[in-house]
């Protein structure tokens, strides 16, 4: 690899845990649409279709990985389906997002020390499925809102992952090759990204396996160059 001059980090999953802050939201949402609607089986149907199980998102699944208008796009597709008309949907999604409640924001580690620490000789970005808002709001109270140069959020308009234009705009950006770029992420999304792109890319496994060691194979059978439990690895 040549050296690495920028480092461009996932949020959900990578900085910050992601079952802890998402499933509360999406089943206050599913909830609440659900019961507006009054189909009370659609909040179970919803949940499964999302990817939203009762304490954690499916890795991998829509909500885990998805835009938020991609998101209420399945929504409105699968809820059609059950029967319900388009208008009585969109009404009714737009009420389940007006309940909606986030749960605790948790950063995976020592997120703000070791941004700090990587931003003395590296650029840093941030590459996200989330919206722009919530985003900028959680690099805020994560303390590292500062040291980021560069954002790509769900709802900028342009490329979003696995597009692997998300990164070659930034490398552009930033005047650099993509070889120089590292992708920091936790779901395979981030990893095709990353290999479409040109980049390095380094996967976060924050869960170990029942034996306590981590639960997947080799990094090269993965496709990463490196695995770790925390960004906090990426400090010398």
């Amino acid at each position: 690899m040549a050296p690495v001059a920028a480092i461009v980090f996932d949020k959900d999953g990578t900085l910050t845990e992601l079952n802890s802050r998402w499933v509360t939201f999406f089943r206050s949402i599913i909830a609440a649409t659900a019961a507006d609607g009054g189909d009370p089986d659609a909040e179970h149907t919803l949940a499964e279709r999302l990817g939203v199980g009762a304490d954690h998102l499916v890795p991998g699944g829509p909500a885990a990985v998805k835009t938020e208008s991609e998101l209420m796009a399945i929504a409105l597709e699968h809820l059609v389906n059950r029967g319900w008309t388009a208008d009585q949907a969109i009404t009714s999604i737009g009420v389940g997002l007006e309940a909606a409640t986030f749960g605790r924001l948790a950063p995976l580690g020592a997120v703000a020390s070791t941004v700090e620490a990587l931003a003395v000789d590296h650029v840093l970005g941030v590459a996200t499925s989330d919206n722009r808002a919530n985003a900028r709001s959680e690099l805020e109270q994560l303390g590292i809102a500062h040291h980021i140069s560069a954002l790509r959020c769900g709802d900028d308009g342009g490329p979003v992952k696995p597009d692997p234009e998300v990164l070659r705009s930034l490398s552009r950006e930033w005047g650099l090759e993509p070889t120089r770029l590292l992708f920091v992420g936790d779901s395979e999304q981030d990893r095709d990204t990353a290999r479409a792109a040109g980049t390095g890319f380094v996967a976060v496994v924050a869960e170990p396996g029942s034996e306590g060691e981590p639960d997947h194979p080799a990094p090269s059978v993965f496709g990463a160059d490196a695995w770790v439990a925390s960004i906090a690895e990426l400090v010398d």
